[in-house]
């Protein structure tokens, strides 16, 4: 569904405008660099994909795929969000909510206060955001709100992985913790998983490491290293389809995901 359709619309609370909100990430050279990267919006998506610690080869994710099964291969006719999208569009037929106004967000909005009616929405995804919201609890009451009962939600978040702001860094969440959360706000959890293994999470930590050892105390210089060690660790990657078979893999991975149906 695309924001013209009149049935998104009628989805609103009251009518609102896709443009304001924040331009851009504030703060430090990191998020400068992260928001001057995201201009680039295909080529930022592909190096997080491919050299980033967060997708291991052989992981049950695919996001893509997970849309298509759960919604089937037409959703022009449903709602289906994607909060803190960023710059990353999956389908022009989501709905890009964030609270920055990057290239390819729909809506600016606070997620945790969006614009939509009780029990309007199909299907929400979540990915990589969880831990930069500071009322993260609200997130998921806002999430169970807004969705329809049988509504669907993806959420990936990273686990044992360093520090990163964007603008700010929050919390860490075990698959535990988000089956738990998303149980107490009416939801049944349907299939969980690793995206990150952990080679992946081995990765994050040597980067992070190595650019602390060589950038002198100097937090631009660390945030360059941080990126160039990344690139030289990420054939690590290679290794995780062997580590995924482990049953402690769960354990020490560097993101999971979980897939919810909101109960009747």
């Amino acid at each position: 569904m695309k924001i013209t359709d009149p049935k998104f619309q009628a989805s609103l609370k009251e009518p609102i405008s896709a443009h304001g909100g924040q331009g851009a990430e504030d703060g430090t050279v990191s998020n400068r660099v992260k928001t001057l990267a995201k201009r680039w919006p295909g080529l930022y998506n592909f190096l997080k994909k491919t050299v980033g610690p967060s997708n291991s080869l052989g992981n049950h994710y695919n996001l893509k795929n997970r849309i298509q099964k759960l919604f089937g291969d037409k959703i022009d006719d449903k709602l289906i969000l994607n909060l803190g999208s960023g710059t990353y569009r999956i389908h022009p037929e989501i709905i890009n909510v964030d609270l920055f106004a990057f290239k390819e967000v729909d809506i600016v909005a606070d997620i945790c206060d969006t614009p939509f009616k009780d029990g309007s929405v199909d299907g929400i995804i979540c990915e990589d955001v969880l831990e930069h919201v500071a009322q993260a609890p609200k997130l998921f009451k806002e999430m169970s709100r807004i969705l329809k009962p049988g509504g669907m939600i993806i959420i990936k978040t990273p686990f044992v992985y360093p520090y990163h702001s964007s603008p700010n860094d929050f919390f860490r969440w075990t698959d535990e913790g988000l089956k738990y959360i998303l149980k107490e706000n009416n939801f049944s959890v349907k299939k969980s998983g690793i995206t990150g293994g952990p080679m992946c999470t081995l990765q994050a930590i040597l980067m992070h490491v190595f650019a602390m050892i060589f950038s002198f105390g100097s937090r631009s210089l660390y945030f360059i290293l941080v990126q160039f060690f990344m690139v030289i660790f990420s054939p690590l990657k290679l290794l995780d389809p062997l580590f995924l078979l482990s049953p402690f893999a769960t354990d020490i991975s560097s993101h999971i995901f979980v897939i919810a149906e909101k109960n009747m």
